[in-house]
């Protein structure tokens, strides 16, 4: 399953079915992370994007403490001893709405070996493309934007540890910048 999205010179593809992954973004065809087309992609580690959660780096040796329990997680990286970047990366991922320039994916989690609270989760991907301010430069190029919302949203009895992000994989370029707004309730 994949889906494109574009706006105006930017265009993005993505692979709901193997973890909600970002296969490419390009900006007048250049990429700007590490692309390729979704129908080659065989795995969310070859992406150049995909979220992690509930938690992002790893757990140490696949055991945690939480509130007075013990918990343990499923080793999810080959003989890698600890498991990484949560359940989201290897999950298929709903398609919950799509336009050309913005596709919303939802997961249902419940409880197991590899995460043992449930939770629902959901990612906004939407592509913008404004023009430049009108007293910038006339050499200012558009703005071209990713806006990538991830919400988590407990539906265990218990209380749950969240944690997410995205890991995403750049192509270094000279002059290339990278930006981001982040905030908490």
């Amino acid at each position: 399953m994949l889906h494109r999205l574009h706006a105006r010179g930017l265009r993005a593809a993505l692979r709901p079915d193997l973890g909600g992954s970002l296969t490419g973004l390009w900006w007048n065809d250049v990429p700007v992370l590490r692309s390729m087309e979704p129908e080659a992609l065989t795995g969310p580690r070859q992406s150049a994007c995909y979220a992690l959660l509930p938690y992002s780096n790893r757990i140490g040796h696949c055991r945690f403490d939480w509130l007075g329990s013990a918990y343990t997680t499923r080793q999810n990286f080959g003989d890698h001893p600890h498991s990484l970047h949560g359940v989201g990366w290897q999950r298929s991922w709903e398609v919950l709405a799509a336009d050309e320039s913005a596709i919303t994916l939802g997961l249902t989690h419940a409880p197991d070996a590899d995460w043992p609270f449930a939770f629902e989760a959901r990612q906004t991907l939407t592509l913008e493309v404004a023009d430049a301010p009108a007293l910038a430069s006339a050499a200012q190029r558009p703005h071209a934007m990713l806006h990538w919302l991830i919400e988590v949203r407990n539906t265990d009895p218990r209380i749950q540890p969240v944690g997410l992000g995205w890991h995403p994989y750049f192509v270094r370029r000279l002059g290339s910048r990278i930006q981001a707004s982040v905030r908490s309730r």
